[in-house]
């Protein structure tokens, strides 16, 4: 289709409106997700709902304002939340630490975090026990 092309088009101008439609299909949303441009990625990772495995990919962005961005998501799967909770970017991990309900094993990641900053928030969430 003309959308598919535009989405493989070799301009981040043509290709960045694309990945603010709407509608698009799985097939276009998964070829903007590992678009070479951090700015599309982040345009994929700011849409309302996104297939579980593209939420996985997004979470393992080298970009870290894009991990950010799918960090912000209200709901995420547990192993998506496990995987920000491990990430090297402390502001990434200290959204995931900010987030009012985090499975268990997300809690014991972040309570042994090794930023102080972090480990501060899950005191925080605990009531400062």
């Amino acid at each position: 289709s003309v959308m598919d092309r535009l989405a493989e088009d070799e301009s981040k101008l043509v290709r960045e409106p694309i990945c603010k439609r709407k509608k698009l299909t799985r097939k276009i949303v998964e070829k903007l997700s590992e678009d070479e441009e951090p700015d599309i990625r982040l345009c994929i990772a700011r849409r309302k709902s996104l297939p579980k495995e593209i939420l996985e990919n997004l979470a393992k962005d080298s970009d870290k304002w894009v991990r950010m961005e799918i960090a912000r998501r209200n709901r995420l799967p547990d192993e998506v939340l496990k995987v920000l909770a491990n990430d090297k970017e402390v502001e990434v991990r200290l959204l995931i630490a900010e987030r009012p309900n985090i499975p268990r094993n997300v809690e014991q990641i972040l309570k042994n975090d090794p930023e102080w900053i972090v480990r501060f928030q899950m005191k925080v969430r605990e009531g400062g026990k």
